[in-house]
């Protein structure tokens, strides 16, 4: 069996990007590159960029950088934002296009985690409780709570969509349920998986911004 060390520089730079929490998208721009590709170096997705002196000099920029940040005064506390996989848009409607997560975006510390990406909803089967222009915070889970909002994920082509995962007495399985009564449910066909729950929305308005969140998964009542 072929054992692939990890890259000791990388996983130095996790480390530091974790405790001084510098923006990645502050690094990407004094690098000359991107979120994106800063974002697959961290994952360990890419093992080899093609600027093989992109890893030393990300390694060096924390170096300086983290010495300037735990240095300084710390009144009053800041948490910058934190990169996070943006997959598009789901559809909260009929199965859509399947997730695309190759952009990385910056997300609020708070609802941040290794586990979570973001999207945006469009489509009408889950309305009032949620809207265009929503951000959505998604926790992988293919096993979540009854009830609770869930990212479903066609088995064979990856279409994807938002309902409340249901149980159907009749069929003894569970079932994908939409909130708006006048939605048509036409959802029955190719074998379909839950790939993550909900945990956050938020929402602005004219200026106001609300959010929702709940580790565990947020439901119906959350929402409405």
């Amino acid at each position: 069996m072929l054992l692939v060390m990890p890259d000791r520089r990388v996983e130095e730079a996790k480390q530091l990007l974790a405790k001084s929490r510098i923006p990645l998208s502050r690094l990407a721009r004094q690098l000359g590159t991107t979120n994106t590709t800063l974002g697959h170096i961290l994952s360990g997705e890419t093992k080899n960029p093609r600027d093989d002196t992109l890893v030393p000099r990300l390694l060096t920029l924390l170096r300086e950088q983290t010495s300037e940040y735990l240095t300084s005064p710390k009144l009053p506390v800041y948490y910058p934002p934190q990169p996070i996989r943006y997959a598009g848009e789901v559809p909260a409607g009929t199965w859509g296009d399947p997730l695309a997560s190759e952009e990385f975006v910056d997300a609020d510390p708070a609802l941040w985690h290794v586990q979570r990406f973001v999207t945006g909803v469009s489509g009408v089967s889950m309305y009032p409780l949620l809207q265009p222009g929503d951000t959505l915070y998604w926790h992988y889970d293919r096993n979540p709570m009854m009830g609770v909002i869930v990212l479903a994920e066609r088995s064979e082509h990856r279409e994807c969509t938002v309902k409340v995962l249901d149980y159907d007495a009749l069929a003894m399985r569970p079932s994908l349920r939409p909130v708006n009564p006048e939605f048509a449910d036409d959802l029955d066909g190719e074998p379909w998986e839950v790939i993550a729950r909900l945990v956050a929305v938020v929402r602005s308005h004219e200026g106001i911004e609300r959010r929702w969140y709940s580790q565990e998964g947020l439901r119906e009542r959350h929402l409405s």
